[in-house]
């Protein structure tokens, strides 16, 4: 007794952590419509907004690394790699070295805009996500039919039908 208990609760408990799933057998077909679930599209701005970002962060980050290899030529420069070189610090070699610290920070700034550029199409595109719609396609009935058509000596009997 105790065992069919057991299993008449484990039943039960099972059909009601059940209950919010959908029933796909519920409303059954009868073959006129067809129920599809498709997502939706984003609007034409949302599009636009996402699109814009992107091109910002592509721009943003191509102008990182272009002041980025421009620092590491300057620096190139005037790095002397550890050897005593004995030439002389002049103006134009001053010049050179500030060029290359202004080029790594324009470097890093236009890094960080790419970031930002990027985080917010990444969080546009998650915010304007469109969900899905449910489309019912009706289709056309079923037509099925015969005709007879009387000739000299006899008859013709044809069928048609559609599917």
């Amino acid at each position: 007794m105790r065992a069919l208990a057991a299993i008449l609760v484990v039943t039960l408990g099972a059909g009601a952590a059940r209950a919010g799933e959908p029933d796909y057998f519920k409303n059954a077909n009868d073959g006129s419509a067809i129920k599809l679930r498709r997502e939706k599209s984003r609007t034409p701005a949302q599009k636009l907004a996402i699109g814009g970002l992107l091109l910002g962060a592509a721009i943003s980050i191509g102008v990182g690394v272009y002041y980025n290899l421009d620092s590491r030529e300057a620096a190139n420069e005037v790095s002397a790699n550890d050897d005593l070189t004995g030439e002389t610090w002049t103006p134009a070699l001053q010049d050179t070295y500030d060029r290359a610290g202004d080029s790594g920070t324009i470097a890093m700034v236009g890094y960080a805009l790419g970031a930002m550029f990027l985080g917010g199409a990444i969080f546009a595109a998650w915010q304007t996500q469109p969900g899905e719609e449910q489309v019912t396609i009706v289709l056309a009935p079923r037509r099925a039919g015969a005709t007879v058509t009387p000739m000299v000596g006899g008859a013709m009997v044809n069928g048609a039908w559609s599917w």
